[in-house]
C-alpha cells in the first residue's frame, strides 16, 4: 500500500512493489510522482571537523528519528537496515519530526535497502536544512517537506524513484547545488515558492529537474540525458542560464 500526497508516493509499512497513483494535492489538483535510481558523484561538501567537534552538534551513526531542534551530523556511512516508521506510514532512515533542524551528512553516504526514504522531513515542519552528503538505494532519496526548508549539496543517485523531492508549498524553500543521477523517475522534483539554483541532473528516467509550480526562481541548472531534461510547469517563474534553455523570464 502506498500513502500518496501530491506527486509524492510514500511506501507504507506494508510495503509491496512501489506503484504510484494520482492523488489530489493540497490545492485540489491532480498530481503524481514516484521514487528513483543513480550513481555517486563527488559534491562540494561543506562539513568540517570543527563542526563535528562542536559540543552543540549531535552525531548520528544509525537510522533514527530527530525529534528535537538543533544541529546534527552523520558521523559515518550508514547502511540502513531497520527503517524508522513515521506517523503517516512512511519508512525512513532519518526521520525529522522537529522544527529548526540542521542535518549535515558530513560527506557520508546513507545506503538504503531498496525501500523507504533516506532522509524525510515531515510535512508541517519548518526551517529544516539537509545538506552535504550522498543518499542512494532508497525509493526516494531525500524528501524535505518543511516550509523554509533547505536542501543543499546532496548527491542522490540510484534511488528507485525520485532522488530529491521538495513538495512544500508554504513559505520559501531552497534547492541548491545538488546532483541527481540515475534515479528511476525524477532526479529533482520541486513544487512552488522555491529557489532552484545550480543543480545538476543526468540519466534519470523521467525529468532531470522538474519545478511544477510558480512562483519559483530557476537559475543555472544543468540537465542532460534524462527522459525529459528540464520542466518549469507554468509561466511567471524567474528562470535564466539553465541548460537546456527553457526561455529566460525575469
Amino acid at each position: 500500500r502506498l500513502l500518496s500526497r501530491g506527486r509524492i508516493c510514500f511506501q507504507s509499512l506494508n510495503a509491496g512493489p512501489a506503484v504510484a497513483h494520482p492523488i489530489v494535492n493540497r490545492g485540489g489538483s491532480m498530481r503524481y510522482f514516484p521514487f528513483v535510481f543513480a550513481a555517486a558523484l563527488t559534491v562540494g561538501f561543506s562539513a568540517t571537523n570543527a563542526n563535528a567537534q562542536d559540543k552543540h552538534v549531535t552525531t548520528i551513526n544509525q537510522c533514527t528519528e530527530i525529534d528535537k531542534p538543533g544541529a546534527y551530523q552523520v558521523g559515518k556511512v550508514i547502511e540502513a537496515g531497520n527503517l524508522t516508521p513515521t506517523p503517516n506510514g512512511v519508512l525512513a532512515c532519518i526521520f525529522i519530526s522537529a522544527d529548526f533542524v540542521t542535518l549535515d551528512l558530513g560527506g557520508n553516504t546513507i545506503i538504503g535497502p531498496g525501500s523507504g526514504v533516506g532522509v524525510y522531513a515531515a510535512q508541517d515542519r519548518k526551517a529544516v536544512r539537509i545538506h552535504s552528503g550522498n543518499v542512494t538505494n532508497f525509493v526516494n532519496g531525500v524528501i524535505n517537506d518543511a516550509s523554509e526548508g533547505r536542501t543543499e549539496y546532496i548527491s542522490a543517485f540510484e534511488n528507485v524513484l525520485d532522488g530529491i523531492v521538495v513538495p512544500a508549498t508554504v513559505g520559501s524553500t531552497q534547492v541548491i547545488g545538488n546532483i541527481a543521477n540515475r534515479n528511476g523517475f525524477n532526479g529533482i522534483a520541486v513544487d512552488a515558492h522555491a529557489r532552484v539554483i545550480g543543480n545538476v541532473a543526468t540519466d534519470n528516467g523521467n525529468f532531470g529537474i522538474a519545478v511544477f509550480n510558480c512562483p519559483s526562481v530557476v537559475l543555472e541548472n544543468l540537465a542532460s540525458n534524462n527522459g525529459r531534461d528540464l520542466l518549469v510547469g507554468v509561466p511567471n517563474c524567474t528562470r535564466s542560464h539553465n541548460s537546456p534553455n527553457i526561455g529566460d523570464l525575469p
